[in-house]
């Protein structure tokens, strides 16, 4: 579920508001009057529909190219993890 991203019309920073949307709901939204302030500078102010956006994907670091995700490998030997299986009850 995206956030939607608000921008302070004082210091133009880009920061994320209360309002998050499904796939579904993006063409159905009507913001009219939520007020919000901007960490940056302070400012308080009141937001609408058109003042919202969701930001461009962040783009991976170069370092990041190729390396296994954190959850799939193992620190000390960059080898998969092996999960293990839940006991089974004795009956």
């Amino acid at each position: 579920m995206p956030t939607l991203f608000i921008r302070c019309p004082t210091c133009s920073t880009a920061f994320p508001s209360r309002i998050g949307l499904s796939t579904s709901e993006r063409t159905n939204l009507i913001v009219n009057g939520l007020r919000d302030q901007c960490p940056s500078c302070g400012r308080e102010d009141l937001f609408y529909t058109k003042d919202f956006f969701v930001p461009p994907p962040a783009e991976p670091l170069p370092s990041d190219a190729g390396m296994p995700a954190p959850e799939d490998a193992s620190p000390a030997t960059d080898r998969p993890v092996r999960r293990r299986r839940p006991a089974r009850d004795a009956a």
